[in-house]
């Protein structure tokens, strides 16, 4: 018995089309668990049980603003069945998601699995969407699809994951003190364990979500953010992944990153004609160098 579980705040349309992904492999799903995570949204809840209450078993749950780890554990206590598979709420599932999932944990017990949460490239319509998929497209070559994670090649997303519920419980859940990266900690935790994490590419939820460069760069400075506070908590996680430490430029640097910040990279953030006229790798390379501008280890 599989339960999906998909926390959610403030994104009742995008909810909605992640619903409409997967309602046609129902059958493989015992129950669809969604945790409004926004007390004040006072007709999302409603809303899904008139559209999918008699298509698919469905409980949903609405609670205080506490956060993803929050809402992603309350899923978990709430769920019945034995296999979790957890997606966040602006997903769009390929129609063989689901089985895939549920194929890899009958061949593999007690074993984590994380797929494919990356932007659809068909889908990028504007020249920042672009951009983001160039990024995403040097993120996948680097991480190796069919392998078991391990410390030295480790990537860990809680868009796209499934395990069994004795795994999820063994590990007591998402860590409620963290606000971003906690799906890092959960990884973590996981192989310190010896719990086996496998990814697969070809197990595809994409990530509906092509935003502008501002809201990129927000959501950049939460993840920044989030990993500071991880090594915060857990700084013996740096010595055998350095790559979560995030390094402070030189004086020299920011000064010069803040001169770029007021007078050329409002060229990226607004576009027009002159920028568009610009040379791909010119439009690329500004972007870069905004979102560096305005990050908050420069500020």
């Amino acid at each position: 018995m599989l339960s999906l579980i998909i926390p959610s705040y403030n994104e009742k349309e995008k909810l909605v089309e992640t619903i409409y992904s997967f309602i046609d492999q129902t059958e493989l799903i015992s129950e669809l668990i969604v945790v409004i995570d926004n007390d004040q949204d006072t007709s999302t809840e409603s809303d899904l049980k008139k559209t999918f209450g008699s298509r698919i078993n469905l409980k949903v749950h609405t609670q205080k603003n506490s956060g993803r780890a929050v809402a992603r554990n309350k899923g978990a206590e709430l769920a019945s069945g034995d296999l979790l598979l957890f997606l966040d709420n602006d997903m769009l599932c390929e129609k063989d998601c689901i089985a895939k999932h549920i194929d890899f944990h009958k061949k593999n017990k007690d074993c984590i699995l994380t797929g494919n949460g990356f932007r659809n490239p068909a889908a990028a319509k504007k020249d920042f969407d672009h951009y983001l998929i160039a990024l995403e497209k040097k993120a996948i070559q680097k991480m190796k699809s069919g392998i078991w994670i391990s410390f030295h090649d480790f990537s860990m997303t809680a868009c796209n994951l499934s395990m069994p519920k004795q795994v999820f419980d063994s590990l007591g859940g998402f860590d409620t003190h963290l606000k971003d990266s906690e799906d890092l900690d959960f990884g973590i935790r996981a192989l310190n364990k010896k719990i086996p994490i496998f990814y697969d590419r070809e197990v595809i939820a994409w990530h509906n979500d092509f935003e502008g460069i501002l809201k990129f760069i927000s959501r950049h400075n939460q993840y920044t953010e989030g990993k500071k506070t991880l090594l915060q908590l857990h700084p013996e996680y740096e010595k055998f992944m350095p790559h979560l430490s995030t390094q402070k430029n030189g004086m020299l640097k920011i000064t010069l990153l803040r001169i770029l910040k007021r007078t050329i990279c409002p060229l990226a953030i607004h576009g027009g004609a002159f920028f568009s006229m610009l040379p791909k790798r010119t439009r690329f390379f500004l972007y870069r160098l905004t979102i560096s501008a305005h990050s908050t280890i420069n500020a």
